[in-house]
């Protein structure tokens, strides 16, 4: 069923479950698929095409050509007019109309995972990675409207937690 703004509007929409072209949607928690002013509906399918707009106003989909990558998310910004596409190793940003306006280096080697989130104010994004197996997690914020490099900062889980390992030594740690 397609909702848009609480309403149930499958029925005006018929053409929208053919996007899928019978092999379905992909959907992650993450994805954020509405644009802010609710007009167009990014959709992540299984084919060959994966991306893909969906104006609402005009019952129109537009396929996004960007194949054959995996894509790993699809989040509208809660601010301006721009949809992150996140791929394996690198990222889009897209407007309403499906122009690229800008490609993302997320800085990392293939096979690492990167999650990606925007900001709910301040027009911008970040992605939390691992460059390598064996560097530290790296918390990178970029500009949502280029796209353009602005922070980035070693993550260390000890520096937000700090933890004296030897205040439970004595801890029995077989009786669970």
């Amino acid at each position: 069923k397609l909702f848009h703004r609480g309403q149930n509007v499958t029925a005006k929409h018929n053409d929208f479950f053919r996007i899928a072209d019978g092999k379905g949607f992909r959907w992650e928690r993450h994805f954020q698929p509405w644009s802010l002013d609710s007009k167009s509906l990014a959709m992540v399918t299984w084919d060959k095409t994966p991306i893909h707009l969906y104006q609402i106003a005009a019952k129109r989909d537009k396929p996004l050509n960007y194949q054959p990558r995996f894509v790993r998310s699809a989040q509208w910004a809660p601010d301006l007019d721009r949809l992150l596409l996140t791929f394996t190793i690198e990222g889009v940003l897209v407007n309403q109309a499906g122009e690229q306006q800008a490609l993302v280096r997320a800085g990392i080697e293939e096979g690492q995972t990167m999650h990606t989130y925007w900001m709910k104010a301040g027009k911008c994004f970040f992605i939390l990675a691992r460059q390598a197996n064996n560097s530290k997690t790296t918390l990178r914020f970029y500009s949502g409207l280029d796209g353009a490099l602005q922070e980035t900062h070693d993550l260390d889980p000890m520096d937000l937690v700090p933890y004296n390992w030897e205040d439970f030594v004595e801890m029995p740690r077989g009786r669970l």
